[in-house]
């Protein structure tokens, strides 16, 4: 598909329109009717639960803590409708068990959880999560960590098993805990650090994310200590590096780092912190995937060119110029972060929007091209699902047509099948100086 620039005011008018039709949150209605149109691939990638164990130390009692902390995206979880209380339900059990080196059981905990919802909770529940966290207390040592989460419901069980190693943080003069992944942090009236983990440790959908740690000072006096961090993608190319000073106060210090995701690009990394004789202290797995994205979406010069209709020219004459697979990426990432209207969180709810549009729209209206390119798909990309539809196929006296109409934006489109092969045309163009042509 080719596509003429815009001119300035109109670029403006343009965008201005497709983020106030597509900005999710100012009508319902396109959700309600997306709803009915399921896709079929959306979604499929998804882990039923993530797991993230993170192991501090407890001065108290002179002991490790192990935090286990699991996330159940609700789209994952199946609801029954009670009719007669006008709610959905969902019950998930979990079942944690710790077992050491000789496979003995050292701690097991079993916990369920009724999940209720209102018909308007239910309808925007597929984007939250079910968290739980719970806590152990482990000597030094090895062991294996095994969590399992049924859905009672649906009766599909789905199981982890990862290793622990505990070491003794009661020896040597400094240690550091595990690394927290946070997609946010926030202080409260108290002044009071309020953190939101990140157990996915994807860090796809977000413009920055933090790392929340503790660092033990087993002496009586402060200490002065430097640390670097490097972070490396799965070919073990170093893309971030930088330093970080403390003074230790003797103790618990708890300190919070921001990195940013700019340079990054789908795919695996690994966080390595390290002191002044090159030890490493503290490490991290993570990865960088776009959630939004249906598993349809594995072109990336398709995905950018289907950017068409929510691009300014110069944003889209950028995308199209990128020469190389990581400039591409790049320039596609940033576009889409520049998109997002909730920046703080894991979900970009306009990406994820728009893709499912064109999805629904190549399903719809194919015919000699691809949905996305016809009339219809791209008013239904730009402008959701219409008000009405008047359906006129067998007029005698004309060719077949279609109108749709938009209560709320006041605007009516037109569309004939000149060829009587269902290649149905707008009879005016949506923007005066856009031509498109294939």
């Amino acid at each position: 598909m080719k596509a003429a620039k815009t001119s300035g005011g109109y670029g403006r008018r343009l965008i201005t329109a497709v983020i106030l039709v597509l900005a999710i949150f100012a009508t319902n209605r396109a959700f309600a009717q997306l709803e009915n149109k399921e896709l079929t691939n959306y979604g499929k990638d998804k882990e039923f639960f993530y797991l993230d164990p993170l192991i501090f130390y407890n001065q108290e009692n002179s002991s490790a803590r192990l935090d286990v902390y699991v996330e159940v995206p609700m789209s994952n979880v199946q609801f029954i409708k009670k009719s007669s209380e006008k709610r959905f339900e969902a019950n998930l059990e979990y079942d944690i068990i710790i077992t050491d080196q000789d496979n003995q059981i050292v701690s097991q905990e079993t916990n369920t959880s009724k999940i209720s919802k209102s018909n308007k909770e239910f309808k925007n529940a597929s984007g939250s999560s079910e968290f739980i966290i719970k806590n152990f207390y482990l000597q030094p040592g090895d062991y294996d960590l095994q969590v399992e989460v049924v859905d009672k419901n649906s009766g599909t069980s789905h199981t982890k098993t990862t290793p622990i190693t505990v070491g003794n943080f009661s020896e040597g003069d400094l240690h550091f805990s595990d690394i927290m992944m946070v997609s946010n942090y926030s202080y409260n009236a108290e002044n009071k650090k309020t953190i939101t983990p990140l157990v996915t440790r994807n860090v796809g959908d977000l413009n920055k994310f933090y790392l929340f740690f503790e660092v033990y000072n087993n002496l009586d006096i402060p200490l002065q200590k430097s640390f670097r961090y490097e972070v490396y993608d799965k070919d073990n190319n170093e893309i971030m590096k930088g330093d970080i000073n403390y003074v230790l106060s003797p103790g618990v210090n708890q300190k919070i780092e921001e990195l940013k995701t700019d340079n990054m690009l789908s795919g695996d990394y690994k966080l390595i912190v390290k002191d002044n004789n090159d030890n490493t202290v503290a490490k991290k797995d993570f990865n960088f995937k776009w959630s939004g994205l249906p598993i349809s979406v594995k072109d990336l010069d398709l995905a950018i060119s289907q950017t068409i209709y929510i691009a300014t020219s110069d944003e889209y004459d950028k995308l199209k110029k990128a020469k190389t697979k990581e400039d591409k990426e790049k320039k596609f990432i940033q576009f889409w972060k520049s998109k997002d209207p909730s920046p703080g969180t894991a979900r970009n709810e306009l990406m994820q929007e728009y893709y499912k549009r064109i999805e629904i729209a190549n399903e719809r209206y194919s015919n000699y091209f691809e949905g996305w390119k016809s009339d219809m798909g791209m008013v239904y990309i730009i402008y959701g699902d219409p008000s009405n539809i008047e359906r006129h196929p067998f007029e005698g006296d004309s060719k077949p047509y279609e109108i749709w109409d938009y209560y709320d934006i006041n605007r009516r489109f037109v569309f004939v099948d000149n060829t009587g092969f269902g290649d149905y045309r707008l009879t005016t163009p949506i923007w005066d100086d856009k031509v498109r042509a294939y």
